[in-house]
């Protein structure tokens, strides 16, 4: 996707104004140093300012009108001002010559950061580009809690205090003449519906037919990625569309040959479609540890913990810009995860984990850390069941806080659509009774009946987080980080001392790739019981120790995005004033 820039000044207002000149110099700065951005759109309207870094063919441009992402039915409304929200993943802003109207998906897929005050707007997909506007960058220290605990920035926060999210179905919507702005929101709440099994079943197949199926992909732009999972297979099947893309599976290069893995059943499933398919091996960039992971915090802005994914350097998403995509298609679905029977598996199962989740003792908070706050609407509603109060998390929190950051990390290089936030789709998920919804069984029935006879992958042979942590490359960097004046500012002493003490390196190399071993024994007996029988005797918690090289890898993002946001609220004064500003 690509990022957008919107800026806004009161007409009346006092203080500078950017510049287009000074926007370029921001696109620059965010612009990752080995892509060949298409040259940059820029928009200047009556004051209002809006700058696009590397936009591709898949965005929807109008003369006062901007769409990042896809809309799923054809709707000519989409440009016009007060118009109803579209369906579709996307980051969405319009304007005339008195309003300007920002708006979020149905589940705030594409994360839209804004900061308002008495004279200044300012919104995008990228909260440096706010504080690279801002010219100064003020710390949110409820934001390092939610680091540390979760591994996210935690529901609705930014690493500044100053900007906040758009949450999802939500309009901010401003009036430039009084300078009033307002956020109008429409969210959902599960309200089952009776009906058989067999009921939901035609439902789902309908949806999956009808709706899911007849979105349109241009093959000169979308490029699919096959799993051996359920939901890319889905998309296959039921989407005549997705047949005529190219499909590209990813992993280690020994996974190609590997039986029961994403590689292998990718490649499995292609033959049988007859589609066309690539397998691109993932392995650790030859740059140093230093520039890979410079180059993960500046793209992903440290909302994510996910490294293992990226430890090419995202040579794999360059490589497809290069190759002349636009866009690629994911296949999340953000609902139906196992049995919740206490506050604390609603929240381990939504990931929204507190510091007191992961620190029973609550040392951590005595040490320093701040306590957090949950927003009053993730609170359980009157009469609304554990397992309804836990999947409406997994909407409101799981898709911004998480699978959003992901959606972000590549969308310097390519578009993000995901068909299964279909409008139809999500409206469905509130109707289905949580004992249908739990564990996505109807949707695996309805695929596993359709599929043809090849097996799903059930073996994952990536290379794990704690492994690259523990390398002794990573492992000094993140102790070199952790022993500095930056992180004694940030972090409490005690907090440190005690990540220190138990965060040990390893001898082996990053630039190694660990054996690859056999599922054990647990996990090979584990396909044989039902999940009836997990469910039934698993023992009730209330808590989860955090993994050492967890707390160490969390704290090392926080440190180095501090440090980067401190950089970016000096580069503009750093070049020539006159260049970024006017009066």
């Amino acid at each position: 996707m690509s990022q957008f820039i919107l800026y806004c000044r009161k007409l009346d207002a006092q203080t500078r104004t950017i510049t287009e000149k000074g926007l370029n110099n921001i696109l620059s700065r965010l612009t990752p140093e080995n892509l060949s951005p298409n040259p940059p759109y820029m928009v200047s309207h009556n004051g209002l300012l809006i700058g696009m870094l590397n936009p591709v063919d898949t965005v929807k441009i109008h003369p006062k009108a901007i769409c990042l992402g896809q809309i799923y039915e054809s709707d000519l409304q989409w440009n016009r001002m007060h118009a109803p929200a579209p369906n579709g993943t996307y980051a969405l802003i319009r304007f005339d010559q008195n309003h300007i109207e920002v708006l979020a998906d149905a589940l705030a897929t594409r994360s839209i950061w804004y900061y308002y005050d008495k004279d200044t707007f300012i919104a995008s997909n990228s909260q440096r580009a706010i504080i690279l506007l801002l010219q100064s960058f003020e710390p949110d220290r409820e934001t390092i809690s939610w680091m540390i605990s979760s591994g996210t920035l935690g529901p609705f926060h930014s690493w500044d205090r100053r900007i906040s999210m758009l949450p999802g179905s939500a309009t901010f919507s401003l009036d430039r003449k009084s300078w009033k702005g307002k956020i109008t929101r429409h969210p959902s709440r599960f309200t089952p519906e009776k009906g058989s099994y067999q009921s939901f079943k035609k439902k789902y197949t309908s949806i999956l037919s009808n709706q899911i199926g007849k979105i349109e992909y241009d093959p000169s732009q979308w490029i699919f990625p096959l799993s051996g999972g359920y939901d890319s297979r889905a998309l296959l099947m039921y989407s005549d569309s997705i047949k005529k893309l190219q499909s590209i599976t990813w992993g280690r290069k020994e996974a190609i040959d590997i039986p029961y893995t994403d590689g292998y059943i990718g490649s499995q499933l292609a033959r049988h479609f007859g589609i066309s398919h690539s397998y691109h091996p993932i392995q650790q960039s030859t740059d140093t540890i230093e520039k890979t992971l410079g180059k993960f915090m500046e793209q992903g802005e440290g909302r994510t913990e996910g490294f293992s994914a990226y430890i090419d350097g995202f040579q794999l998403w360059e490589k497809l810009f290069e190759q002349g995509y636009s866009g690629y298609i994911r296949g999340d679905q953000p609902y139906a995860g196992d049995w919740a029977r206490n506050v604390f598996e609603v929240r381990e199962g939504s990931m929204m984990l507190l510091l007191e989740d992961i620190d029973k003792s609550k040392r951590f908070l005595e040490w320093g850390l701040k306590e957090q706050k949950i927003p009053e609407e993730f609170e359980q509603l009157p009469g609304e069941h554990i397992m309804d109060w836990k999947d409406r998390l997994c909407q409101l929190f799981s898709v911004p806080a998480l699978y959003a950051p992901l959606t972000f990390l590549k969308s310097a290089y390519l578009e993000t659509t995901n068909p299964f936030f279909h409008k139809k789709m999500i409206d469905f998920a509130y109707e289905i009774p949580f004992e249908i919804r739990l564990k996505k069984e109807l949707f695996w029935k309805i695929i596993r009946d359709k599929s043809p006879n090849i097996p799903f992958a059930h073996r994952s042979i990536d290379i794990s987080m704690d492994y690259l942590c523990y390398s002794k490359e990573v492992s000094r960097i993140i102790i070199d980080t952790l022993e500095s004046s930056e992180a004694e500012a940030l972090l409490p002493e005690k907090f440190i001392t005690y990540v220190l003490s138990q965060f040990k390196g390893s001898d082996h190399s990053f630039y190694d790739s660990p054996d690859i071993h056999s599922p054990g024994m647990k996990k090979k007996l584990r396909a044989y019981i039902p999940k009836k029988y997990f469910r039934k005797y698993r023992k009730i918690r209330e808590s989860r120790e955090a993994e050492i090289y967890q707390l160490a890898f969390r704290s090392f993002i926080i440190v180095k995005m501090h440090e980067l946001l401190t950089l970016d609220a000096a580069y503009l004064r750093q070049l020539q004033p006159e260049f970024n500003y006017k009066a």
